[in-house]
């Protein structure tokens, strides 16, 4: 679980560094700071969220729904037995 974290730091700390030495080249107005600041945080809460998430629950929305259910009835969640995660598959007619 470390490792991944890890790993999602440095994958987004990387995407912040390359859109910065983009932005350094191809943004010329005075609204670069607010840009790399954007991005800078952006790439942060996506680490952040990456980080936090908790493998094996599902999304939850406010009202306490999960985020399975509002799929359309021609989809399906399946766990075959020795899978450790699941999968989507669509029902076909």
């Amino acid at each position: 679980m470390a490792l991944m974290a890890l790993l999602l730091v440095a994958l987004f700390y990387h995407t912040a560094l390359g859109l910065q030495v983009l932005i350094d080249d191809y943004v010329h107005s005075a609204s670069k700071p607010l840009i790399l600041t954007t991005v800078r945080l952006g790439c942060l809460a996506l680490a952040a969220m990456g980080c936090f998430c908790r493998r094996g629950r599902s999304l939850r929305l406010r009202d306490g729904t999960a985020a399975q259910d509002l799929l359309p009835p021609s989809w399906k969640v399946s766990r075959p037995t020795g899978m450790r995660f699941a999968t989507w598959t669509r029902v076909v007619g």
